[in-house]
């Protein structure tokens, strides 16, 4: 009888968050004129406490949201390019050499091009590990995470679009964020 109360239990427990998980759904978000894409409710715009206490960067990122918890990040990068749209691949290469740098451990889960809106897009999608320095004075913890990341190359400039979350919660996002990776709707911007 134990048992079957627990089975009952767990069977409940297992349909609540199967619920909870088919629950997330997509807003529209506008990232320029010329480009917009779904992403998870329930996100909010990054302030710039956030961003630099993150990222420290002078350059802050064209777009860059976060969860409701702190633990997940949806961030969009661009910068101008010479780079043909036809290159991607050739592009996303040099890209990905430097991803190596970045991580003291990567797992590699997905890697692709696929055709979006008429476009080639460079899809990666990995878990990483970055160790804390040994010689550190601060103990830090070990940072595992759970990375989906897209490049594409439209109107002159080269847009990355990434998403991060803890990898423990990789289960929680992996279907809705690919669904949003795929949402992009680009237009030609009115020339000037």
């Amino acid at each position: 009888m134990k048992n079957q109360f627990f089975a009952l239990i767990l069977f409940f427990f297992s349909v609540a968050i199967s619920f909870a998980q088919e629950g997330l759904s997509l807003e529209k978000a506008t990232v320029s004129e010329s480009f917009q894409i779904k992403i998870p409710e329930g996100f909010t715009k990054m302030t710039d406490d956030e961003l630099y206490a993150k990222y420290r960067s002078a350059d802050p990122a064209a777009f860059a949201y976060i969860s409701a918890d702190k633990q997940s990040e949806f961030i969009i990068n661009k910068s101008e390019t010479p780079w043909p749209e036809e290159d991607i691949e050739l592009l996303y290469g040099f890209y990905k050499a430097t991803i190596y740098d970045l991580f003291d451990e990567i797992n590699i889960l997905k890697e692709e091009i696929i055709d979006l809106e008429g476009k080639k897009v460079a899809v990666l999608e990995m878990e990483t590990v970055v160790y804390p320095p040994k010689n550190s004075m601060i103990p830090r913890p070990t940072i595992r995470k759970y990375n989906y990341i897209q490049y594409l190359i439209h109107d002159g400039k080269l847009w990355i679009m990434s998403f991060s979350s803890p990898q423990g919660a990789k289960q929680n996002w992996k279907e809705i964020i690919e669904i949003s990776m795929e949402s992009i709707k680009l237009k030609k911007p009115k020339q000037k």
